[in-house]
């Protein structure tokens, strides 16, 4: 039989290769932090294993000559080089959105003040943050070094964002304990700030009562 896969094509395999392994790392390192991340990222590997399956295929067509097997196998493994590509995007946009959104939720729920307070990494995180999303919005302007970017958030980038996030999560109690605190505080200054006025009115009503009518009158055994 035919030799289909040429030197040329078993580099560019093998260069698939390295990079599946490289994606299933960082996948398998994602779906730690949330399973849900991940999922763009496998339906990009399902489709490159469908392609894979296809090149199989053509290598076996009889009614391709071996110059047409070359030709569209060379098509089929550009294209899994690129869900390779896209996959390995995917996550890493996937735990950057997880992680932004997360810590808008602490934002929310908690307030800026407390957030400060019991987590004092948060203006670097929300700083770590815009500085991915740059280099993100960059990939969209050059596709041509996409890769090279995404390498270099998930090598120099993504660690810190992941250490920031780990760090937000042992505070959690934190953060909950001191909402719950000031959350009494206010229930006790909102009551007080409500019927504060009519109780310092009874007190007085009560106070010159007590003190100007005779003692009789409010002392029953005085009576007898």
């Amino acid at each position: 039989m035919p030799v289909v896969f040429t030197d040329e094509i078993q580099l560019r395999l093998n260069e698939i290769a390295t990079l599946w392994n490289r994606v299933e790392g960082h996948l398998k390192k994602a779906e730690r932090v949330r399973l849900e991340v991940v999922i763009t990222a496998v339906n990009e590997l399902r489709y490159g294993g469908r392609i894979a399956v296809d090149a199989i295929s053509i290598a076996a067509d009889p009614k391709l000559t071996e110059d047409q097997k070359k030709t569209k196998i060379t098509e089929k493994v550009n294209e899994i080089k690129n869900n390779c590509i896209r996959a390995h995007a995917d996550a890493t946009d996937a735990l950057v959105l997880f992680f932004h959104q997360h810590l808008a939720f602490n934002e929310e729920e908690f307030g800026i003040s407390i957030l400060m307070t019991h987590f004092t990494q948060y203006p670097a995180m929300k700083a770590k943050i815009a500085e991915i999303n740059n280099f993100m919005a960059l990939s969209r302007e050059d596709r041509l070094a996409r890769q090279d970017i995404y390498e270099d958030i998930n090598q120099n980038h993504l660690p810190a964002l992941e250490a920031f996030y780990e760090q937000m999560l042992a505070v959690a109690d934190d953060l909950i304990a001191e909402l719950n605190r000031q959350n009494r505080r206010t229930r006790w200054t909102d009551f007080f700030g409500k019927y504060g006025f009519y109780l310092a009115v009874i007190g007085l009503l009560a106070a010159l009562y007590f003190g100007f009518a005779p003692a009789r009158h409010w002392w029953p055994y005085l009576n007898g």
